[in-house]
């Protein structure tokens, strides 16, 4: 059955205008707080078609504004909403970030510190445990990213450098956690 929480990378990684079919998603599984993500992209225009055959999605009419999100149901969707961020142009925030402090990284710190790496500008208040991402984000390249053996910041770091630059990433077999055939999916 598809898992919601690895399906939002690469449906994240097609909303600046691309299409992507999932043979295994006949359905959303609303027991999965990560497939709120569907309804978050759904208001954002993308279109989320499911049948027998699986799950089409065509993100030709991505809405590129900023939007604001309080985050604390879904905390595993955050890497992809911060990609998503990087998309769009102007000023999001995400809200309700306590708990990836405690995940298998400092997952706010590991985001924050690619964030830099990219060259994006935010910012943030850890009194709120929110982040403002101003974007969209620029194209960088040879970059060499030294990341923990958390598979959604490698996950995160991979499609940020595969959508906005070049260069390498340590620890990709970490992925394999949650998302086993990613680097075969993602072309890595």
């Amino acid at each position: 059955p598809a898992d919601f929480s690895s399906l939002s990378y690469p449906i994240s990684f097609i909303c600046d205008g691309g299409r992507l079919e999932v043979g295994n998603c006949e359905s959303k599984d609303n027991l999965q707080a990560d497939s709120f993500f569907i309804d978050f992209l759904e208001e954002k225009g993308v279109l989320f078609r499911f049948n027998q055959s699986g799950l089409k999605v065509d993100a030709q009419n991505f809405d590129y504004k900023s939007f604001n999100l309080e985050c604390s149901e879904f905390p595993d969707l955050v890497p992809t909403l911060v990609f998503v961020a990087c998309l769009c142009e102007g000023e999001t925030k995400l809200t309700g970030l306590s708990v990836l402090k405690h995940k298998e990284s400092d997952r706010f710190s590991e985001i924050c510190r690619l964030l830099n790496t990219f060259s994006v500008k935010f910012s943030i208040n850890r009194g709120k445990d929110e982040l403002i991402i101003n974007g969209p984000c620029s194209v960088v390249s040879n970059l060499k990213i030294e990341l923990p053996p958390d598979h959604r910041m490698v996950m995160l770091a991979a499609i940020l450098l595969k959508k906005f630059g070049s260069g390498e990433i340590n620890q990709l077999e970490h992925v394999k956690k949650s998302y086993p055939h990613f680097s075969d999916d993602f072309k890595l």
